[in-house]
């Protein structure tokens, strides 16, 4: 269930992400392609969680190799976001640098809290699942800079 919620709400950022994007580049294609590969390998550990879960050992250290997995993620994806912020001609011009600056230490936040996850796994593995699930839910909300449509008063 954690990693289905986190797999939804990565595409739903990514998505929010790709929308304030005017242009690519052959880098942040690259930055891209390894933010997919981490997500794309957040089955396996999601599998040996859940194995070593039920039988009751090692489950801490499937814990950790679950939370690395997702650190990765979230590293790649900020890596992603910071090169499009930084870069000078891929945002819309409709996004405020400074706001699209900022987003960035928010955007970022995740990633120690990771870090402290794969900790706690080391003790509690179910501990460790809890902290992962809240940080889905930290990542549904939308700490992007909006981007104004055309027509829109405000």
């Amino acid at each position: 269930m954690v990693s289905f919620l986190t797999i939804g709400i990565i595409w739903v950022n990514h998505h929010a992400v790709m929308e304030r994007i005017k242009n690519v580049d052959r880098p942040l294609l690259f930055l891209n392609l390894v933010f997919l590969m981490a997500v794309a390998a957040i089955p396996f550990p999601t599998a040996l969680l859940a194995d070593y879960l039920q039988a009751g050992h090692d489950e801490r250290l499937a814990s950790a190799i679950y939370g690395a997995t997702m650190a990765l993620m979230g590293v790649t994806f900020g890596l992603m976001w910071a090169y499009a912020v930084l870069s000078d001609d891929l945002l819309h011009d409709k996004i405020a640098p400074d706001r699209a600056r900022r987003s960035l230490l928010i955007f970022a936040a995740g990633s120690p809290l990771y870090l402290l996850a794969i900790g706690v796994s080391l003790s509690s593995a179910e501990l460790a699942l809890a902290i992962y699930a809240l940080l889905a839910l930290f990542y549904l909300f939308d700490v992007l800079p909006p981007l104004e449509r055309e027509g829109k008063q405000g």
